[in-house]
């Protein structure tokens, strides 16, 4: 393999290097290399600073990738609901639900103290034959999605009692 010193600038470049037969470090046409056609743009040489900055930039957009795609939370645990009813009323007269929220973790994982974002869902179905007087804990929000309306009652702790009254 030849050596060859570049005239501009000392660098010692090797004939078998990607950059022949230009300098890898000035980029200029070195001696004793004959340029027989003009290089193709993917062909020619790069300067130093651009691969710095092409490099900075990927890195940068790996950093922001990360964080953006790397805080997906998924949850494992199980919600379990605790119910209690009466099992006989009267038409017209009204009777307390009561739900009671725990959650069950995998392995020997503790319990999360508070449950995120909690949305009680009711089929429209049910309130063609129930009246729904009152939640407690008062949702933040209501709305209604396909065929169930959902009530939005935000951040619970675990074993929170909600209260729905019905009149049949």
């Amino acid at each position: 393999m030849k050596k060859i010193v570049c005239p501009s600038c000392g660098k010692v470049n090797f004939e078998a290097f990607v950059t022949y037969p230009h300098c890898a470090e000035c980029g200029a046409l070195l001696p004793d290399a004959k340029e027989a056609e003009p290089k193709s743009f993917w062909r020619r040489p790069v300067g130093t600073l651009w691969w710095i900055s092409l490099l900075g930039a990927a890195a940068v957009a790996v950093a922001i990738s990360i964080t953006l795609l790397g805080h997906t939370e998924v949850e494992q645990d199980q919600l379990l609901v605790y119910g209690t009813l009466q099992r006989h009323m009267h038409v017209g007269s009204q009777t307390v639900m009561q739900l009671t929220l725990d959650t069950v973790a995998e392995g020997n994982v503790l319990r999360k103290p508070s449950l995120r974002n909690v949305e009680l869902r009711i089929p429209s179905q049910l309130l063609n034959d129930w009246t729904l007087v009152s939640i407690e804990p008062s949702p933040k929000s209501t709305f209604k999605r396909g065929n169930g309306n959902y009530y939005r009652l935000g951040n619970l702790d675990v074993n929170t009692v909600i209260f729905l009254t019905w009149r049949a």
